[in-house]
């Protein structure tokens, strides 16, 4: 599905749905800096590039996205770098809101137990 929007500058964006909010029940659309709820009063976001401070500096994908709304990690690890180390490593995406903060939607990193 897709609903075409304009913005001030005359840009157009597909705005896809990828999946329902996991707060409101709203859609989740593309935008133009990442997936954000179509319900205005809602603050769920997540912006294409919101773990490049993490080390996974790709554009996040619109499954990638979904699995994050929906149960709030992805599937599989995937790959990182830390440009302090210098070293690629694996890590779990997740995403978390918290309503009553400021910025509520949180990303982060979530490493599997390594068995010696």
């Amino acid at each position: 599905m897709k609903d075409e929007t304009k913005n001030s500058n005359s840009k157009k964006y597909d705005n896809n749905i990828i999946c329902k909010c996991p707060i409101c029940e709203s859609n989740i659309l593309t935008g133009e800096y990442g997936y954000y709820c179509s319900n205005k009063e809602c603050k769920v976001s997540l912006r294409y590039h919101a773990y490049k401070y993490a080390g996974y500096d790709k554009k996040l994908s619109a499954s990638l996205a979904k699995e994050l709304f929906t149960s709030g990690e992805s599937k599989n690890e995937v790959k990182c770098h830390s440009t302090k180390t210098d070293k690629d490593f694996s890590a779990i995406l997740t995403w978390t809101y918290s309503k009553d903060e400021q910025y509520p939607n949180k990303t982060g990193l979530k490493f599997k137990n390594k068995e010696k």
